[in-house]
């Protein structure tokens, strides 16, 4: 799949309906699996973005997002904690989600469990759903037919990660200084979940923020940042932010 690095086009994350209401599509899974290979098309050129990543307690979660030709295709999500691994990906077909593969890792003590499913929808409801699982290292069996509800996933998360609203709007919280190191640290009280920007260059807002603190507390910051491996560590290095003034 070749990939262009792009912003992603804001509108079309609005676009998205809840699978708990609205239109659906006249799909079956033959379809839907024609489509998504044609998704994978190597020749296919997608404009990407990067979503930040968040982390919350030992968790952390993050979003990729597709786009061809200014139409949405994939979301696909890192979700990572101490007791396991979950990439899932979701297929759109006209804003509508039609296709959701997972493979999910979770560690034991002893041996770890491997999960793949394979979840077809036809924008609002799950039309068919199939599973297989083993332990690690251990021939996986075949899939099976498993009963899971559109209910079980939370759609909405991944446009929200991706456009910092929701349980992904950012406030202010604090510096963090680590010898030579600068982190700026943003945080949603409810959700718990925040990010560390790692700060290469200072600028005005940061400024402001570092002089008077109370006066920012609270208020929400929208982030603008990029990956960079640092030292064999990936960092998210902020590239400025502007504040959000609420209505």
């Amino acid at each position: 799949m070749n990939k262009v690095l792009k912003i992603f086009p804001i509108i079309l994350l609005l676009t998205l309906v809840s699978c708990n209401s609205g239109p659906v599509l006249d799909i079956d899974r033959a379809e839907i699996d024609e489509y998504v290979q044609s998704c994978l098309d190597p020749e296919r050129i997608y404009d990407i973005t990067q979503g930040a990543r968040y982390s919350r307690d030992d968790e952390t979660y993050q979003v990729n997002g597709y786009a061809h030709y200014d139409t949405l295709v994939l979301h696909s999500i890192q979700e990572a904690s101490e007791s396991s691994s979950i990439t899932r990906n979701i297929f759109y077909k006209e804003d509508l989600p039609v296709y959701v593969e997972e493979y999910i890792t979770e560690f034991g003590e002893d041996e770890s469990n491997y999960t793949e499913r394979k979840v077809y929808l036809n924008g609002r409801d799950v039309i068919e759903a199939e599973e297989r699982s083993s332990v690690l290292d251990i021939e996986l069996e075949v899939f099976k037919a498993v009963e899971i509800s559109a209910d079980e996933y939370d759609f909405d998360c991944p446009v929200n990660a991706l456009l910092q609203e929701g349980d992904f709007e950012m406030k202010y919280g604090e510096f963090l200084i680590l010898g030579p190191e600068s982190y700026l640290i943003l945080e949603n009280s409810e959700s718990k979940y925040g990010v560390a920007l790692y700060i290469t260059q200072g600028d005005e807002l940061l400024d402001n923020l570092y002089a008077r603190p109370l006066d920012y507390q609270g208020k929400t910051l929208y982030f603008d940042y990029e990956f960079r491996e640092m030292n064999g560590i990936e960092r998210m290095i902020y590239h400025g932010a502007e504040i959000i003034e609420e209505d």
